[in-house]
């Protein structure tokens, strides 16, 4: 039973949550990843149809992995450890992973997709992550309960997406974004409460 809508103001942009951020949906179809399989439509988290591949590109010799880059092992997290930077997108889908070390990692200039780690409770991995270019897309992780390994996070350039995560129970970590740029959307979050 839908029981309402609630929306509210945070960081300059508009959100719409079920009531409570709970299970319960809002009327609004977003066009995200409602299908939780980690493909990106239409303005979700990427604007290109482009698909992103580890080892789409190199590194160079500013310790930035040029292009896009695709976690999908803890290997995979490990061979990104060294890098400062990536130019392209960053998505984090790796079914097995439970946590991720990327603290090296101060800026991604496309954006960052982290969705459908069923075992990650946490984003420490990334306490160093000060700019996202793109969009930031956190959905489909059922064990994250926390985001306050985003602390060091200060700007998202296109967008913030949270929804499908239905242990997260706070937002505390985003409490240094002071800009998000384009929608921000945070629902369908089960044990999550709206201020």
């Amino acid at each position: 039973m839908k029981t309402g809508t609630r929306s509210f103001v945070w960081g300059g942009a508009l959100a719409f949550c079920g009531t409570g951020c709970g299970g319960e949906s809002s009327e609004k179809d977003t066009d995200l990843d409602t299908a939780r399989d980690g493909d990106l439509v239409d303005d979700a988290v990427t604007d290109s149809d482009e698909e992103i591949d580890a080892g789409d590109e190199t590194d160079t010799s500013d310790n930035c992995w040029e292009g896009n880059y695709s976690v999908t092992t803890s290997d995979e997290a490990e061979a990104l450890k060294p890098y400062a930077c990536v130019t392209g997108n960053l998505q984090i889908t790796a079914p097995a992973l439970a946590d991720f070390d990327l603290t090296n990692l101060a800026w991604v200039a496309g954006s960052v997709v982290i969705t459908n780690n069923p075992m990650l409770a946490n984003l420490n991995g990334l306490s160093s992550l000060v700019s996202i270019g793109g969009q930031l897309g956190i959905y489909g992780n059922d064990m994250l309960g926390n985001v306050s390994g985003l602390a060091s996070l200060s700007s998202i350039g296109s967008g913030l997406v949270i929804q499908h995560n239905v242990s997260l129970a706070s937002l505390a970590g985003l409490d240094s974004v002071s800009v998000v740029a384009g929608n921000l959307w945070i629902e369908d979050n089960a044990s999550l409460s709206c201020p």
